[in-house]
């Protein structure tokens, strides 16, 4: 996970990982980039540290990533992964990772 703030917004930038398998075979693996925002919508109550309130129920909230945060986060995952040899190929806002067989 990485921590960016793209136009002051905090946000949680990483990727959820699809896994097919045949059997016992691990056939196809895909990732899919999403955000997760940092700040609530709403106003935290900060005199009641066990408030339940609107901020503490969106805090956190996945959403996929679009665009160029999308790309700008497959590249990054990409990059990473590269020292161990995996191989990705990223299509819009989607990358497929190769599969040794």
């Amino acid at each position: 996970m990485h921590l960016r703030r793209p136009n002051g917004v905090a946000t949680v930038q990483s990727a959820v990982a699809q896994l097919e398998y045949q059997g016992k075979t691990l056939r196809s693996i895909s990732a899919r980039p999403i955000v997760l925002n940092v700040l609530g919508q709403g106003q935290p109550d900060v005199q009641d540290p066990r408030a339940t309130n609107e901020f503490l129920f969106t805090r956190g909230l996945p959403a996929p990533a679009t665009a160029a945060e999308a790309g700008y986060i497959l590249e990054r995952l990409a990059e990473f992964s590269r020292p161990f040899g995996t191989q990705f190929t990223i299509s819009g806002e989607t990358a497929d990772i190769r599969v040794k067989r």
